[in-house]
């Protein structure tokens, strides 16, 4: 169970997004979360309370930030909305 959620996750981490996952402790089911931290696509596991924080933290700039690598890029520009 969360096994794809999980992976994708591992996908975004080895592209150089920062990522985090709920901790089993406050979580209801520990499916993805749980499948995500085995897989080590979690850079942070947190309670589920210090999660937005940690988020607005990261966003904005405060935090160490990583350089975007050149998957991230294609990923990000593939999945950008079109206006034209």
């Amino acid at each position: 169970m969360g096994n794809d959620g999980a992976h994708s996750l591992l996908e975004l981490r080895e592209a150089g997004a920062r990522t985090i996952a709920q901790d089993e402790a406050s979580s209801v089911v520990w499916g993805m979360p749980g499948a995500a931290v085995k897989q080590g696509a979690a850079e942070q596991i947190l309670p589920l309370e210090k999660i937005p924080a940690t988020l607005v933290y990261l966003l904005s700039g405060k935090g160490k930030t990583k350089p975007a690598s050149s998957s991230l890029q294609r990923m990000q520009a593939a999945t950008a909305p079109s206006f034209s």
